[in-house]
């Protein structure tokens, strides 16, 4: 979930004494540095910028903080805001106002979001999605109302005009700047990954491709070539899902505003001034937007659901340890390597003693605790020298590359006397023996061979008494 990536990362940055912490602070440093520079260099006329990126911050962290721990925010941000519109040239009786909008919109979009999808954000799940951008929307409609009158006396020009500059790029401020930043923050905290399986130098060759097409489109004046951004966005979409539709949005929207506010690029081609061009540029990117992110949501759920497919594919249900076709992939693949390296190779078969009697005296709720209970002690002692897997029933298999017949004994007499080791007995689970039989892998022979072996010698630990360790040399 991308938003518990996000509050990890609060919740270290804010472990200080006091009511206002690191996080606050962080934030609050963030919205006055983008506000200002918003105000600054994006604007085409006092105070309005093409995208407005400063409450996307804002908006980021409300949706991880616990409301009971927005004050601290709030202030913050309000006092940030306050100092980038004075700075930013607009007078007191605005700037004040202005502020504490931008915190309400951000405030707003947090609340609505959170209640519509009852809990934490995920935005590869299309349905959040469309409720985060439906939150955004009112959001948005809510502040642009509140603040046209103070926006129109500040810089003298038409309530409906204010109302739709302010509408416009705070939507597209929240809708485009949000989730990435929710993104940046999980793959900080690994709870994502950027990539998406797919290679640095692809990532940069896609992006050096959004960023040289931006250039080449905005940066002259002749041809009308806006079509030709949208099949490097789709092709990055689909190459990086949400995080690379994120980014190359975000670098077209940078690389447009900039050309576009000096004049240059297809849309100064348009009759109208330089506002009338923004609002189109707006618009264009609104539709880029539309569809590319829902694409990539589509994809990214996708893309969970055959990670979820192959994991319990992969593991066994009960234990967590390798499912029967994992393992015997594995050892396949390890008994291969090893005839081809001349390495030692290992393998273990051991099942519980008597495991019917568990589950007839106790229950099979006892039984499968049990089950677990030998799977994460197996894991555990073996499992860092190899694999552990469940091959059905009471029946396990161990896999140790690179280990030899006498080291592989030495670990699974560990495992044996950890089983029967009543001191640390968690709840729920009752004493229980295990036998094991341990074999080595011929040079030259089949890894089932091992296999078998190693079934032989756990029936002789069972004939000659259980609760032990038996080898074939």
């Amino acid at each position: 979930m991308l938003n518990q990536g996000f509050y990890t990362i609060e919740k270290r940055a804010v472990r200080a004494k006091g009511p206002f912490t690191t996080g606050p602070l962080v934030i609050g440093l963030a919205h006055f540095v983008v506000a200002l520079i918003n105000i600054r260099l994006t604007t085409w006329s006092v105070g309005m910028a093409t995208v407005w990126a400063a409450n996307a911050l804002v908006l980021a962290a409300l949706l991880v903080v616990p409301t009971r721990r927005w004050t601290p925010y709030v202030v913050s941000v309000w006092v940030a805001g306050f100092a980038a519109n004075l700075l930013g040239g607009y007078p007191a009786f605005a700037a004040a106002p202005f502020a504490a909008v931008n915190i309400a919109e951000a405030a707003l979009a947090a609340l609505l979001t959170r209640r519509l999808i009852g809990g934490p954000l995920q935005l590869e799940h299309p349905d959040h999605l469309l409720k985060f951008i439906a939150s955004s929307l009112v959001a948005a409609a809510f502040s642009a109302s509140l603040s046209a009158p103070f926006m129109s006396a500040a810089v003298d020009e038409a309530m409906g005009r204010s109302w739709l500059s302010w509408f416009a790029s705070d939507t597209l401020g929240l809708l485009l700047v949000t989730p990435i930043l929710l993104i940046v923050f999980a793959i900080w905290s690994g709870k994502r990954s950027f990539l998406q399986g797919r290679s640095v130098i692809e990532a940069a060759a896609l992006f050096a491709l959004v960023t040289g097409l931006s250039v080449m489109v905005f940066a002259q004046t002749r041809w009308p070539m806006l079509f030709l951004l949208l099949p490097p966005m789709l092709l990055t979409t689909f190459r990086l899902r949400s995080a690379g539709a994120t980014v190359a949005i975000v670098t077209v929207a940078c690389i447009g505003s900039y050309f576009t506010t000096i004049g240059s690029g297809p849309i100064a081609l348009m009759p109208g001034d330089v506002a009338d061009r923004i609002y189109f540029f707006q618009f264009f990117l609104a539709v880029a937007f539309l569809p590319a992110l829902p694409v990539a949501s589509v994809l990214d759920e996708r893309d969970a659901l055959a990670a979820i497919a192959e994991r319990q594919a992969s593991t066994d249900e009960l234990t967590g340890t390798a499912s029967r076709r994992m393992f015997l992939a594995r050892l396949e693949a390890a008994g291969e390597a090893a005839n081809a390296n001349g390495t030692a190779f290992s393998v273990a078969l051991f099942d519980v003693d008597h495991f019917k009697s568990v589950n007839d005296r106790f229950g099979h709720d006892v039984g499968d605790a049990v089950l677990r209970h030998v799977g994460a002690l197996a894991t555990a002692i073996v499992g860092r020298h190899g694999l552990v897997g469940r091959l059905g029933g009471e029946e396990f298999a161990v896999l140790m590359p690179g280990r030899s017949l006498d080291q592989a004994a030495g670990l699974c007499e560990a495992l044996r006397k950890a089983c029967s080791d009543t001191d640390d007995m968690p709840e729920g689970v009752v004493p229980v023996t295990i036998s094991v039989g341990v074999a080595a892998m011929a040079r030259g022979c089949a890894p089932a061979d091992a296999l078998k072996a190693a079934d032989a010698a756990m029936y002789l630990a069972k004939t000659g008494g259980r609760d032990r360790v038996q080898i074939v040399r």
